[in-house]
Protein backbone atom coordinates (compact mmCIF):
# COMPACT_ATOMS: atom_id res chain seq x y z
CA UNK A 1 0.00 0.00 0.00
CA UNK A 2 1.53 3.59 -0.17
CA UNK A 3 3.29 4.94 2.64
CA UNK A 4 2.26 7.72 4.80
CA UNK A 5 3.91 10.69 4.50
CA UNK A 6 3.36 13.49 6.93
CA UNK A 7 2.65 17.06 5.59
CA UNK A 8 5.23 18.48 7.48
CA UNK A 9 8.50 16.27 6.34
CA UNK A 10 8.53 17.95 3.37
CA UNK A 11 6.85 21.25 3.86
CA UNK A 12 9.80 23.67 4.48
CA UNK A 13 11.42 21.85 0.83
CA UNK A 14 8.51 24.09 -1.11
CA UNK A 15 9.83 27.56 0.78
CA UNK A 16 6.38 28.16 1.97
CA UNK A 17 4.41 27.01 -1.04
CA UNK A 18 0.53 26.24 -1.09
CA UNK A 19 -0.73 23.77 1.36
CA UNK A 20 -2.50 21.91 -1.50
CA UNK A 21 0.50 21.77 -3.39
CA UNK A 22 2.61 20.57 -0.36
CA UNK A 23 0.05 17.63 0.46
CA UNK A 24 -0.24 16.36 -3.60
CA UNK A 25 3.87 16.28 -2.85
CA UNK A 26 3.31 14.03 0.14
CA UNK A 27 0.82 12.30 -1.33
CA UNK A 28 3.05 11.14 -4.65
CA UNK A 29 6.25 11.05 -2.61
CA UNK A 30 3.87 8.09 -0.48
CA UNK A 31 3.66 6.68 -3.82
CA UNK A 32 6.61 6.68 -4.63
CA UNK A 33 8.02 4.73 -1.62
CA UNK A 34 5.84 2.12 -2.49
CA UNK A 35 6.62 1.54 -6.09
CA UNK A 36 10.34 1.51 -4.63
CA UNK A 37 9.57 -1.53 -2.85
CA UNK A 38 7.46 -3.01 -5.34
CA UNK A 39 10.41 -3.22 -7.69
CA UNK A 40 12.71 -4.13 -5.39
CA UNK A 41 10.18 -7.31 -3.73
CA UNK A 42 9.86 -8.40 -7.44
CA UNK A 43 13.67 -8.30 -8.12
CA UNK A 44 13.94 -10.39 -5.49
CA UNK A 45 11.48 -12.85 -6.42
CA UNK A 46 10.17 -14.27 -3.11
CA UNK A 47 7.08 -12.62 -3.32
CA UNK A 48 4.08 -12.44 -5.42
CA UNK A 49 2.78 -8.93 -5.22
CA UNK A 50 -0.46 -7.11 -6.83
CA UNK A 51 0.10 -3.78 -8.42
CA UNK A 52 -0.54 -0.84 -6.87
CA UNK A 53 -3.29 0.47 -9.66
CA UNK A 54 -4.90 -3.22 -9.20
CA UNK A 55 -5.22 -2.84 -5.72
CA UNK A 56 -7.12 0.02 -5.84
CA UNK A 57 -9.48 -1.14 -8.13
CA UNK A 58 -10.38 -4.31 -5.98
CA UNK A 59 -10.46 -2.11 -2.85
CA UNK A 60 -13.03 0.61 -4.75
CA UNK A 61 -14.87 -2.35 -5.89
CA UNK A 62 -15.30 -3.48 -2.29
CA UNK A 63 -15.47 -0.27 -1.06
CA UNK A 64 -12.25 -0.25 1.16
CA UNK A 65 -9.40 1.96 1.31
CA UNK A 66 -5.39 1.42 1.13
CA UNK A 67 -5.56 3.81 4.68
CA UNK A 68 -7.76 1.12 6.41
CA UNK A 69 -5.47 -2.18 5.36
CA UNK A 70 -3.35 -1.81 8.59
CA UNK A 71 -6.53 -1.90 10.50
CA UNK A 72 -6.97 -5.93 11.70
CA UNK A 73 -10.81 -5.92 11.09
CA UNK A 74 -10.33 -4.66 7.58
CA UNK A 75 -6.69 -6.52 6.48
CA UNK A 76 -8.58 -10.07 7.37
CA UNK A 77 -11.48 -8.95 4.91
CA UNK A 78 -9.20 -6.94 2.42
CA UNK A 79 -6.97 -10.50 2.66
CA UNK A 80 -9.39 -12.60 2.08
CA UNK A 81 -10.66 -10.49 -1.07
CA UNK A 82 -7.26 -10.02 -2.40
CA UNK A 83 -6.36 -14.14 -1.65
CA UNK A 84 -3.01 -12.73 -0.25
CA UNK A 85 -0.77 -13.59 2.62
CA UNK A 86 0.55 -9.96 3.80
CA UNK A 87 0.02 -6.80 3.59
CA UNK A 88 3.14 -4.07 4.02
CA UNK A 89 2.72 -0.40 5.01
CA UNK A 90 4.04 2.06 6.69
CA UNK A 91 5.43 5.84 6.92
CA UNK A 92 8.17 8.36 6.14
CA UNK A 93 9.85 9.34 8.71
CA UNK A 94 12.20 11.67 8.42
CA UNK A 95 13.50 12.67 4.79
CA UNK A 96 15.47 15.55 3.74
CA UNK A 97 19.03 17.46 3.74
CA UNK A 98 20.98 18.95 6.21
CA UNK A 99 23.81 21.26 6.05
CA UNK A 100 26.51 21.74 8.27
CA UNK A 101 29.20 24.36 7.70
CA UNK A 102 32.57 22.77 8.08
CA UNK A 103 34.79 24.98 10.95
CA UNK A 104 38.05 26.22 10.09
CA UNK A 105 37.35 28.18 7.12
CA UNK A 106 37.76 32.11 6.77
CA UNK A 107 37.68 35.08 5.04
CA UNK A 108 40.88 33.46 2.76
CA UNK A 109 38.48 30.96 1.70
CA UNK A 110 36.40 33.48 -0.03
CA UNK A 111 38.86 35.71 -1.07
CA UNK A 112 40.57 33.33 -2.97
CA UNK A 113 37.29 32.14 -4.30
CA UNK A 114 36.17 35.78 -5.21
CA UNK A 115 32.10 35.42 -4.11
CA UNK A 116 30.81 35.08 -1.14
CA UNK A 117 30.82 31.25 -0.66
CA UNK A 118 30.44 28.39 2.47
CA UNK A 119 31.76 25.04 2.27
CA UNK A 120 29.68 22.57 3.89
CA UNK A 121 28.39 18.92 4.22
CA UNK A 122 25.34 17.81 3.64
CA UNK A 123 23.70 14.51 4.60
CA UNK A 124 20.84 13.45 2.25
CA UNK A 125 18.58 11.55 5.16
CA UNK A 126 15.38 8.82 3.99
CA UNK A 127 13.97 6.56 7.21
CA UNK A 128 10.97 4.13 6.49
CA UNK A 129 8.97 2.53 8.74
CA UNK A 130 7.26 -0.42 7.82
CA UNK A 131 4.92 -3.09 9.04
CA UNK A 132 3.68 -6.40 7.65
CA UNK A 133 0.29 -7.40 8.54
CA UNK A 134 -0.90 -11.02 8.23
CA UNK A 135 -4.21 -10.94 6.27
CA UNK A 136 -5.84 -14.06 7.49
CA UNK A 137 -5.57 -12.53 11.25
CA UNK A 138 -4.70 -8.96 11.06
CA UNK A 139 -1.70 -9.49 13.69
CA UNK A 140 1.31 -7.06 13.13
CA UNK A 141 3.92 -9.46 11.94
CA UNK A 142 6.82 -7.35 11.48
CA UNK A 143 7.96 -4.22 12.05
CA UNK A 144 10.91 -2.74 10.75
CA UNK A 145 12.89 0.45 10.02
CA UNK A 146 15.17 0.98 7.29
CA UNK A 147 17.46 4.09 7.10
CA UNK A 148 19.07 5.62 3.95
CA UNK A 149 22.36 7.95 3.95
CA UNK A 150 23.90 9.56 1.18
CA UNK A 151 27.06 12.29 2.49
CA UNK A 152 28.63 14.90 -0.07
CA UNK A 153 30.51 17.72 0.26
CA UNK A 154 29.27 20.56 -1.93
CA UNK A 155 29.61 24.55 -2.87
CA UNK A 156 26.75 26.26 -1.38
CA UNK A 157 26.50 29.85 -3.12
CA UNK A 158 24.00 32.21 -1.39
CA UNK A 159 22.98 29.70 1.21
CA UNK A 160 20.81 26.04 1.06
CA UNK A 161 19.47 24.47 -1.92
CA UNK A 162 17.04 22.93 -0.20
CA UNK A 163 14.00 24.17 -1.35
CA UNK A 164 15.77 23.04 -5.20
CA UNK A 165 16.93 19.81 -4.18
CA UNK A 166 13.53 18.78 -2.65
CA UNK A 167 10.82 20.89 -4.00
CA UNK A 168 11.99 21.80 -7.11
CA UNK A 169 13.00 18.61 -8.85
CA UNK A 170 10.05 16.45 -9.56
CA UNK A 171 9.82 13.19 -7.90
CA UNK A 172 8.60 11.24 -11.11
CA UNK A 173 11.98 12.46 -12.66
CA UNK A 174 15.15 10.39 -13.26
CA UNK A 175 16.91 13.64 -12.28
CA UNK A 176 14.92 12.83 -8.88
CA UNK A 177 16.05 9.19 -8.71
CA UNK A 178 19.21 9.71 -9.25
CA UNK A 179 19.76 12.63 -6.70
CA UNK A 180 20.79 12.00 -2.91
CA UNK A 181 17.32 12.15 -1.66
CA UNK A 182 16.77 10.10 -4.05
CA UNK A 183 19.32 7.43 -3.80
CA UNK A 184 18.89 7.74 0.20
CA UNK A 185 15.25 6.92 0.17
CA UNK A 186 16.05 4.12 -2.23
CA UNK A 187 18.85 2.95 0.08
CA UNK A 188 16.24 2.99 2.86
CA UNK A 189 13.56 0.84 0.67
CA UNK A 190 16.16 -1.82 0.31
CA UNK A 191 17.28 -2.34 3.88
CA UNK A 192 13.53 -3.06 4.57
CA UNK A 193 13.43 -5.75 1.67
CA UNK A 194 16.86 -7.31 2.89
CA UNK A 195 15.26 -7.80 6.41
CA UNK A 196 11.68 -9.21 4.41
CA UNK A 197 13.72 -11.61 2.61
CA UNK A 198 15.89 -12.88 5.69
CA UNK A 199 12.26 -12.96 7.51
CA UNK A 200 10.55 -14.81 4.25
CA UNK A 201 12.95 -16.93 2.49
CA UNK A 202 11.83 -17.91 -1.56
CA UNK A 203 10.34 -21.01 -1.47
CA UNK A 204 9.47 -23.41 -4.14
CA UNK A 205 7.25 -26.82 -4.29
CA UNK A 206 8.29 -29.90 -6.35
CA UNK A 207 5.54 -30.65 -9.04
CA UNK A 208 7.35 -33.78 -10.26
CA UNK A 209 10.06 -36.45 -9.80
CA UNK A 210 11.11 -37.96 -13.03
CA UNK A 211 12.77 -41.56 -13.42
CA UNK A 212 16.50 -40.51 -13.98
CA UNK A 213 16.24 -38.94 -10.21
CA UNK A 214 15.63 -35.22 -11.11
CA UNK A 215 13.12 -32.54 -9.88
CA UNK A 216 11.03 -30.04 -11.58
CA UNK A 217 10.06 -26.77 -9.51
CA UNK A 218 6.71 -24.60 -9.89
CA UNK A 219 9.45 -21.42 -10.57
CA UNK A 220 11.51 -20.09 -12.88
CA UNK A 221 12.63 -17.09 -15.04
CA UNK A 222 9.92 -15.15 -14.29
CA UNK A 223 10.87 -15.54 -10.13
CA UNK A 224 14.51 -14.97 -10.75
CA UNK A 225 15.75 -18.57 -10.60
CA UNK A 226 19.07 -19.41 -12.27
CA UNK A 227 21.22 -22.43 -13.10
CA UNK A 228 23.23 -23.19 -10.10
CA UNK A 229 20.69 -22.08 -7.74
CA UNK A 230 20.38 -24.08 -4.76
CA UNK A 231 17.48 -25.14 -2.70
CA UNK A 232 16.96 -27.29 0.41
CA UNK A 233 14.19 -29.45 0.22
CA UNK A 234 12.42 -30.26 3.18
CA UNK A 235 8.87 -32.14 4.05
CA UNK A 236 6.36 -30.06 6.24
CA UNK A 237 4.45 -32.05 9.18
CA UNK A 238 1.42 -29.53 10.48
CA UNK A 239 -0.19 -29.99 13.53
CA UNK A 240 -4.05 -28.60 14.18
CA UNK A 241 -5.82 -27.64 16.86
CA UNK A 242 -8.47 -30.43 16.98
CA UNK A 243 -11.38 -28.14 18.10
CA UNK A 244 -10.51 -25.16 15.88
CA UNK A 245 -8.41 -26.51 13.18
CA UNK A 246 -6.08 -23.29 13.92
CA UNK A 247 -2.40 -24.28 13.17
CA UNK A 248 -0.44 -24.01 16.31
CA UNK A 249 3.20 -26.02 15.03
CA UNK A 250 4.93 -26.46 11.93
CA UNK A 251 7.56 -28.78 11.87
CA UNK A 252 10.32 -29.03 8.57
CA UNK A 253 12.83 -32.35 8.05
CA UNK A 254 15.02 -31.37 5.56
CA UNK A 255 16.02 -34.11 3.53
CA UNK A 256 18.57 -32.84 1.36
CA UNK A 257 20.03 -30.38 -1.39
CA UNK A 258 19.11 -30.00 -5.42
CA UNK A 259 21.18 -27.49 -7.93
CA UNK A 260 19.00 -26.05 -10.61
CA UNK A 261 20.49 -27.51 -14.28
CA UNK A 262 17.92 -25.94 -16.49
CA UNK A 263 15.45 -23.12 -16.63
CA UNK A 264 12.13 -22.54 -18.55
CA UNK A 265 10.07 -19.46 -17.78
CA UNK A 266 8.05 -20.79 -15.36
CA UNK A 267 9.42 -24.09 -13.85
CA UNK A 268 13.26 -25.15 -13.05
CA UNK A 269 14.93 -29.02 -13.38
CA UNK A 270 16.93 -29.70 -10.58
CA UNK A 271 19.28 -32.72 -9.71
CA UNK A 272 20.84 -33.71 -6.06
CA UNK A 273 24.23 -31.73 -5.15
CA UNK A 274 26.21 -30.44 -2.19
CA UNK A 275 26.07 -27.18 -0.87
CA UNK A 276 28.55 -24.09 -2.25
CA UNK A 277 31.29 -24.34 0.23
CA UNK A 278 30.92 -27.45 1.29
CA UNK A 279 32.18 -30.97 0.63
CA UNK A 280 29.24 -32.86 2.31
CA UNK A 281 27.50 -34.92 -0.33
CA UNK A 282 23.44 -34.77 0.34
CA UNK A 283 21.27 -37.61 2.62
CA UNK A 284 20.29 -40.25 0.88
CA UNK A 285 16.96 -39.41 1.81
CA UNK A 286 17.05 -36.52 -1.09
CA UNK A 287 15.87 -39.63 -3.47
CA UNK A 288 12.75 -39.81 -0.57
CA UNK A 289 11.64 -35.92 -1.91
CA UNK A 290 8.51 -36.00 -3.60
CA UNK A 291 5.96 -33.99 -4.81
CA UNK A 292 4.22 -31.64 -2.28
CA UNK A 293 7.38 -31.14 -0.43
CA UNK A 294 8.83 -27.87 -0.27
CA UNK A 295 12.42 -26.45 -1.33
CA UNK A 296 13.86 -23.56 0.07
CA UNK A 297 16.43 -21.65 -1.59
CA UNK A 298 19.69 -21.16 -0.13
CA UNK A 299 22.30 -20.00 -2.08
CA UNK A 300 21.19 -17.79 -5.34
CA UNK A 301 23.41 -17.30 -8.09
CA UNK A 302 24.73 -13.15 -8.63
CA UNK A 303 23.80 -11.37 -12.14
CA UNK A 304 26.82 -9.91 -14.02
CA UNK A 305 25.13 -6.27 -13.02
CA UNK A 306 25.32 -7.86 -9.11
CA UNK A 307 28.60 -8.61 -9.76
CA UNK A 308 29.56 -5.65 -11.35
CA UNK A 309 28.02 -3.65 -8.28
CA UNK A 310 29.58 -5.50 -5.54
CA UNK A 311 33.01 -5.59 -7.26
CA UNK A 312 32.45 -1.46 -6.99
CA UNK A 313 31.52 -1.54 -3.99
Amino acid sequence: MDFDVPVELIQSGYGGGQVVQVRTAATRLGTVVSEMLISALVEEGNFDVIERTQLEEILKEHDLTQQGLLDPETSVKAGKILGVDLILGGKLTEFGVKQKRKAGLGIATSLLLGVAVDLKKSTARAVVDARVVEAQTGRILVAKQGTGENDESSLAFGGTDLATFIGGVSIESAEWTESRIGRATRDAVHVIVKELVELFPFEATIVAKLPDGTFILDVGKFSGVREDDRFMVVRETVIKDEDSGEIVWTERDELGAIRVIAVQDDRSRCDGAALPGTAVTNPSRIGDAEPGDIAVLVYRVKSDDEESNDNAE
